[in-house]
């Protein structure tokens, strides 16, 4: 008999040339009732098809989703195996995950707004007192005295403005108590921002669930019944033609997510439903 296989472990695997693995197992069994001998060629899934389709090969021993679409062209055993698609993303450990806080996009945003409203502020209040408030702007150099004004600008976006009495004029005493009032939004709204920002659990990966991955680089294995969901639901993905291919390019930063049978899907990743 000649059987097409296709690795796909735990039921097809290869080392050293052995062949072992759950699917291996069962057909080893019925090869031994039915008193056969065979020998095991390796395919990719398409060829695999291709090779029974075609009677290049007798049999195809791997894990293969029954659909009917390949009902129409080959015959399958009984199910043995129930499984689900999933959705897989690299599961990164605690440097990588302050990596991720520190190169997040919403704690560049945050930090910008704080410097570019403490740097407006602090300007206002420069116009408005650095000719007559030697308190505030000591600084003989101008260089110092702007850096002043940023630092004065600073309390509105961390713990409100400078109190109004440290102030000599009539406007830079009432655009303080202005500020005092809406510094409180202010604060609240940069406070909830960096908490996003350095929230672990979205560290791990943007993509929560399916409706994630239109906007990621998503990799399948060509053929699979994962790339026939990936074209139904719209989703532009990149194929590979195994499994090891597949997962090294996760691994290299080359796809964001995989989408596989959860029976099939290594240790290490983390999976979503």
């Amino acid at each position: 008999m000649r059987v097409a296989a296709r690795i796909c472990p735990p039921f097809v695997m290869n080392e050293n040339g052995k062949f072992s693995g759950i699917s291996i197992f069962l057909w080893d069994k019925i090869a031994e009732q039915l008193d056969l001998e065979y020998s095991i060629e390796l395919y990719g899934l398409n060829e695999m098809l291709e090779a029974v389709v075609q009677d290049k090969a007798d049999i195809a021993v791997t894990c293969l989703s029954m659909t009917d679409e390949r009902e129409k062209i080959i015959d399958f055993s009984h199910p043995f195996y129930e499984t689900h698609l999933s959705i897989a993303v690299k599961q990164h450990g605690f440097l990588q995950t302050l990596m991720n806080i520190f190169y997040n996009e919403r704690l560049f945003i945050a930090l910008g707004i704080i410097v570019g409203v403490a740097a407006l502020i602090g300007s206002i209040l420069y116009l408005l007192e650095h000719n007559i408030n030697d308190k505030l702007y000591s600084m003989k150099n101008k260089g110092g005295r702007l850096l002043e004004a940023l630092i004065a600008g600073l309390p509105f976006v961390t713990s409100g403005p400078i109190r109004y009495y440290e102030f000599k004029t009539l406007s830079g005493r009432t655009l303080s108590a202005f500020l005092a009032v809406i510094s409180t939004v202010m604060i609240a709204s940069i406070t909830a921002l960096l908490a996003s920002a350095f929230t672990l659990d979205q560290m791990h990966s943007e993509i929560t669930g399916p409706q994630d991955l239109a906007k990621a680089k998503v990799g399948v294995i060509e053929a699979s019944t994962s790339f026939e969901y990936l074209q139904e639901q719209g989703i532009i993905s990149r194929t590979f033609s195994d499994r090891q291919e597949l997962f090294a390019a996760l691994d290299d930063g080359q796809v964001d997510a995989v989408v596989g049978d959860d029976g099939v899907l290594p240790a290490g990743l983390h999976e979503l439903p």
